[in-house]
């Protein structure tokens, strides 16, 4: 009897601008373009400061703000979507 291990690939690793690219069009998708904007604006205005204020050096700050404000935004959506499916409407309109 052989058990074979399955295939793991490590994920791939998304440089800054990557990973702000991909959380752009997530949030474009959760909501629409205007919230994702809002995601973009604030990460901009933090990486210009932090390069300004750091130049040359690796831009910790923002890499927190990217990840972070990105996780704050979605999970928020997330909280309004159960808010909305549970009370009640979805059912009627399902019902109707």
């Amino acid at each position: 009897f052989v058990n074979p291990q399955p295939q793991v690939s490590e994920p791939q690793q998304m440089d800054l601008d990557q990973r702000i690219q991909s959380n752009v069009a997530a949030l474009t998708q959760y909501q629409n373009s205007a919230y994702a904007e809002r995601y973009l604006g604030l990460v901009q205005r933090v990486q210009e400061a932090e390069s300004r204020v750091f130049p040359g050096q690796q831009p910790t700050l923002t890499e927190a703000v990217a990840f972070n404000y990105f996780k704050l935004l979605a999970y928020k959506d997330e909280y309004e979507v159960a808010r909305l499916y549970s009370n009640g409407d979805f059912t009627r309109q399902l019902e109707a």
